[in-house]
């Protein structure tokens, strides 16, 4: 299972890169303010993608579409055959994160499919932010729900006390002013996870 799952990842990818690296090739950007783009800000200029070939981004998130399919339905293959018999707060909440991230990355990878080939042009990376960003969210939200599970199965109720696991404190952020700033004087204010 590792070794297909490494070839398909290796082979998947490389046909990824491949079609963005030439999408982004034969791509070209807008002026300040066209008339053929619609902005609902006009005050908010930006340069963005205008002229490109749709059939190339298309076809990545056609692939990313197929893959991430593939991956949920091996997981829910492991969780179902090897792993149902198993009570461990920390597997339920990977499973269960797990199919809640493919499931999101799924459905917000097939609006870009949809978008890449049927909306406009001026539409056409509507949502391809919101994916990327959605990647970090879902992410940073399993990792914390993993992180918790971990901490309540060695009994510890929060993640303060999960600081102080093997007497190790967490390091802390320290904000201090910019060298540049000279207007302020504060002091430098310290937190702590």
């Amino acid at each position: 299972m590792l070794a297909y799952l490494i070839i398909q990842y290796v082979v998947i990818q490389g046909a990824i890169l491949f079609l963005i690296v030439k999408f982004l090739r034969e791509m070209h950007f807008t002026s300040p303010l066209p008339t053929a783009v619609r902005y609902a800000f006009p005050e908010l200029q930006f340069c963005r993608p205008f002229e490109a070939q749709k059939t190339l981004i298309g076809a990545a998130f056609v692939l990313m579409l197929g893959s991430i399919t593939v991956v949920m339905f091996i997981m829910g293959y492991l969780a179902h055959q090897k792993h149902r018999g198993l009570r461990s707060e920390l597997l339920r909440v990977f499973y269960k994160d797990g199919i809640t991230y493919f499931i999101c990355l799924s459905i917000m990878t097939s609006v870009n499919v949809f978008i890449t080939f049927a909306a406009p042009k001026d539409l056409q990376f509507l949502f391809l932010e919101m994916e990327v960003a959605l990647h970090g969210i879902l992410s940073t939200r399993m990792i914390l729900h993993l992180r918790k599970a971990d901490a309540q199965a060695f009994g510890h109720d929060s993640f303060e006390d999960l600081q102080q696991r093997g007497g190790m404190q967490m390091s802390s952020l320290r904000f201090e002013p910019h060298p540049q700033d000279t207007q302020s004087s504060a002091p430098a204010v310290e937190t702590s996870p």
